[in-house]
């Protein structure tokens, strides 16, 4: 018989001598990795993108995210390659450039590389963090985003609509990616119409392909860096009555105004993490729905229980799967020794597959008791859009059993992001179902 190389077992033990994320084999595999880390090497090293640690147990990527003094944000938190040289200019930051207040002059790192600072207030250590992120609070509560509940159903009955007729459909292009990052646009401040491009480029920028096609031929990371900062100096006239960008031109951060490029780093991390990771969780609740049919029947059967089921996909599947830390001062974890100027990344999704934190922890189980899951880190860098993509998720959820309770996935046609190490899901998720029929829909206020 001749040799079929695709047919060959994946081995955990040799991929995690030479660990990487980012490779094409994490995306399928990431579980049972992460699964030999955690019993044989929790904080190993690895030679890959320059060399980093990876802490894979929940108790000691809970000791990293809350030990900001040793582990710190500032000098970036994704590893995709070497540490920049010094001086390096940040290529995705803002384009307007630093002028005034407190994060002007910050030190160079312990490698000498410079502060990132291109999405606020995730890019910042004490004592700055917490005024930073103080500003933006407010528009991120429980209340505040339950408010915006008639909005994010109409747009999840219209895109119902949109294909609920055909029979057919694709999650990602046509469910996931356009409710999310519509509501991203509106919750930044952004023409709504532009939703397509900003998705587009975000994964592209990410992945290499996107879900979703531009609205704009040829748009790219510039294109939309100069409408950010354009749209920021509209409304510095004429403030909208809600959006991050109105607030914070209006907002002050310890008795002082924002810069145009403090806007925009804060408008870049809205964006960066509204139009992609939700969606992509999302997609793998559905897939994982599709193949398991009766599960799917129960919850629809039960749907008081859709919260705890939002939330047990978010650990199971969780979309941003790791971030990392600079090391500034020598700590030992898990039997190793960190050294100043070492990076460490801390991988939520193995934290979330912890046996010795989760029961049956491979397990997607709708009343698990425990659900103090990492899908939105931990620390006081903790997701400041969560309320907003358990809305979301449920929401949309809620209509799809519903509406479209048969749906099956065309799994020769199911394709994974090429780059699930930075955010895990699908790039196509083609399905069918029942024809059915369109509903009113309720106003978008």
């Amino acid at each position: 018989m001749a040799d079929d190389s695709s047919a060959k077992t994946f081995e955990a033990e040799t991929y995690c001598r030479h660990f990487n994320h980012l490779s094409p084999d994490y995306g399928e595999h990431f579980a049972k990795i992460y699964a030999h880390m955690r019993q044989h090497c929790p904080v190993a090293h690895s030679d890959q993108l320059g060399g980093f640690w990876v802490a894979t147990r929940y108790r000691d990527i809970m000791r990293i995210a809350r030990d900001d003094d040793t582990f710190s944000s500032l000098y970036g938190i994704t590893i995709t390659g070497p540490v920049d040289e010094p001086g390096a200019a940040n290529p995705i930051g803002p384009i307007n450039t630093r002028s005034s207040g407190p994060l002007a002059s910050l030190p160079p790192g312990p490698n000498g590389e410079l502060p990132r600072l291109a999405t606020i207030p995730i890019d910042l250590d004490p004592p700055f963090h917490q005024p930073y992120r103080r500003a933006v609070d407010p528009l991120f509560t429980p209340k505040a985003v339950e408010g915006q509940r008639p909005w994010i159903e109409h747009w999840v009955t219209r895109l119902i609509n949109d294909l609920i007729e055909m029979g057919r459909g694709d999650f990602s292009r046509d469910l996931g990616t356009p409710l999310t990052s519509i509501y991203t646009m509106k919750a930044a401040g952004l023409p709504i119409e532009d939703w397509s491009d900003y998705a587009h480029v975000v994964q592209f920028g990410i992945a290499g392909s996107s879900s979703v096609a531009p609205r704009t031929r040829g748009v790219d990371m510039l294109h939309l860096r100069q409408r950010v900062a354009e749209e920021i100096q509209v409304q510095r006239q004429r403030p909208l009555q809600e959006g991050l960008i109105s607030h914070l031109v209006t907002t002050a951060v310890e008795d002082r105004k924002l810069d145009d490029w403090e806007i925009e780093a804060y408008v870049w991390l809205l964006i960066f993490g509204g139009v992609d990771t939700t969606q992509a969780c999302m997609g793998s609740a559905f897939v994982w729905l599709a193949r398991n049919p009766e599960r799917r029947q129960w919850l629809a059967d039960h749907p008081d229980l859709m919260t705890d089921a939002v939330e047990e996909f978010l650990r199971v599947f969780a979309p941003q799967q790791a971030l990392s830390r600079t090391v500034m001062k020598d700590f030992q974890l898990g039997g190793q020794t960190l050294k100043r100027g070492d990076r460490v990344l801390m991988c939520w999704a193995s934290a979330n597959l912890d046996e010795e934190q989760f029961e049956r922890a491979d397990e997607v189980d709708f009343v698990r008791e425990n659900k103090r899951h990492m899908a939105f880190g931990m620390g006081i860098h903790r997701c400041l859009g969560s309320n907003v993509a358990r809305l979301e998720f449920r929401l949309l959820f809620e209509q799809i059993l519903e509406r479209l309770p048969d749906f099956e996935i065309d799994e020769k046609r199911l394709r994974h992001s090429p780059v699930s190490g930075v955010v895990h899901g699908y790039e196509s998720v083609p399905f069918t179902f029942t024809p059915g029929s369109k509903r009113p829909l309720g106003q978008a206020i």
